[in-house]
């Protein structure tokens, strides 16, 4: 068996099992345990700091293929809005505006925000192109 297999008994002949680290950190996004210790550091972080699930839409691979699922990372406040460690950022309306841009979810949006002076952006924070 591989190193990472925490079976010790020698007659055991089943498939190989992966290791979970049992994380009690209390952080409302915890799932309760974690294959890497970095997983078990973020989630102690998150509880210590205040955060909050991201809850991005994200896609995610499963047996089935390909599925929608929700950003598990933990998102923290910042002075322009919030991000969280999986690099999803989110920009507060209010600094928008200063700034003089805007999200636009397709090409009819950003030529409408175009027209009336907004520079449009997709969702990764990218201007759209003109």
């Amino acid at each position: 068996m591989g190193s990472w297999d925490f079976i010790d008994d020698p007659d055991y002949d089943g498939p190989p099992i992966p290791h979970r680290i049992v994380c009690k950190s209390g952080w409302e996004g915890c799932q309760g345990s974690h294959e890497k210790l970095w997983q078990v550091k973020e989630c102690f972080e998150a509880k210590a700091r205040g955060a909050f699930v991201c809850g991005d839409i994200i896609w995610v691979w499963t047996e089935d293929g390909k599925v929608t699922g929700r950003c598990p990372r933990p998102r923290y406040l910042t002075d322009r809005g919030s991000e969280c460690t999986g690099g999803h950022e989110y920009i507060d309306q209010q600094v928008r505006i200063s700034e003089g841009w805007e999200y636009a979810e397709d090409e009819g949006e950003a030529r409408n925000l175009a027209m009336a002076g907004v520079e449009p952006r997709t969702s990764d924070g990218k201007i759209w192109p003109a």
